[in-house]
């Protein structure tokens, strides 16, 4: 397969889970091969560290700017001495730009080490919402030999319905946007797949966050029975 159509493959794919997963999961099979979905859900991943960390620090630089303004014109204001041509404004200055010169590596550091680290980021996010996948699935949805629940389906599911970290390319929102079409497009993954209704389906996609909270009720409750048993 030539680089052009692996190109054009990995684009529509993508627009078909961003923009009409009903019509992707429904075509898409739960069994099959693990490369490829792997691949593709890295490279998804690597593309929206890879352009947020661009963006994220032009952003960054333009209000560091601003707020560098400010700080000089409320300094100038306040102490003075420090008027434009002044003597001694370049030395008092080369502390401060030095200290905002480190500061600057340190955060392109991290950052571009993020981007570079994206593939490992990626698995052990996959491998997290594989598992808890694969258990709510086992757990809720009736056992059919024509739609078997495996790991490695839930796997290729996770795989694909991570697509919407691509929706963090946009800028300032794109994180609030991403985390909640991932629940929206697992919610439809599942029940395409699987074939079960809304409700089960959206309880499986907020297994996590619903066994975490059972975690913390139930321990409120045992500790709240703890003190007021201390008093009786």
């Amino acid at each position: 397969m030539s680089l052009i159509k692996v190109i054009e493959r990995f684009g529509r794919v993508t627009l078909e889970v961003l923009f009409e997963p009903s019509r992707f999961f429904s075509r898409n099979r739960a069994e099959g091969g693990l490369e490829l979905p792997l691949l593709y859900a890295i490279c998804t991943h690597w593309i929206a560290s890879a352009v947020t960390f661009g963006w994220e620090g032009v952003l960054s630089q333009a209000m560091k700017e601003k707020l560098g303004d400010a700080w000089f014109l409320v300094r100038d204001a306040l102490y003075g001495g420090y008027e434009l041509g002044h003597p001694g404004r370049g030395t008092s200055l080369l502390p401060e730009i030095l200290s905002e010169l480190k500061a600057q590596i340190l955060t392109w550091f991290w950052g571009a080490s993020s981007v570079l680290l994206s593939p490992f980021k990626t698995l052990m996010l996959l491998a997290w919402a594989t598992f808890f996948l694969f258990v709510a699935s086992r757990l809720l949805i009736y056992p059919d030999p024509h739609r078997p629940i495996t790991f490695k389906g839930s796997l290729r599911l996770a795989c694909f319905a991570s697509t919407t970290v691509l929706w963090k390319l946009i800028p300032l929102m794109g994180s609030v946007i991403s985390e909640a079409m991932l629940l929206i497009t697992t919610v439809i993954a599942v029940q395409k797949t699987y074939q079960i209704g809304k409700i089960r389906a959206f309880t499986i996609a907020l297994f996590p966050q619903l066994l975490f909270l059972g975690i913390l009720t139930a321990g409120f409750f045992g500790f709240a029975w703890l003190i007021v048993k201390s008093f009786i």
